[in-house]
């Protein structure tokens, strides 16, 4: 069992809040979801360089992440500066962000994430 699931626990059995059906309920997603994506070291400087200078260029301080996943790209912009809020319907996904910023508490960013 991944550390994840046994320190963070889901507050449904994959229904959300909303009561829509939680796709990623199974948790299968959520423990191979950066290898889809890239995880927070793998992305590229492109994509980081490009979407922080868009960002930055029209004055953005404050991100709302919707559909967040597991937290790559809140991850990576907390890392570069912004407040970030994260929001995932399913709790699986939002487990590993969690425990990310559970990790990194003692960072400002991270705290107030």
């Amino acid at each position: 069992m991944p550390q994840a699931d046994t320190v963070f626990q889901s507050r449904s059995d994959g229904i959300s809040a909303e009561g829509v059906r939680d796709q990623y309920a199974d948790g299968k997603a959520a423990k191979v979801w950066e290898i889809f994506i890239g995880d927070k070291k793998s992305r590229t400087e492109n994509y980081r360089n490009f979407l922080v200078e868009k960002l930055r260029e029209n004055g953005v301080r404050r991100i709302l992440d919707v559909a967040c996943g597991t937290g790559v790209d809140s991850i990576m912009l907390l890392e570069e500066g912004f407040e970030v809020v994260s929001i995932d319907a399913s709790d699986k996904m939002l487990k590993y962000a969690l425990k990310e910023r559970w990790n990194r508490r003692k960072e400002p960013s991270f705290d107030k994430w």
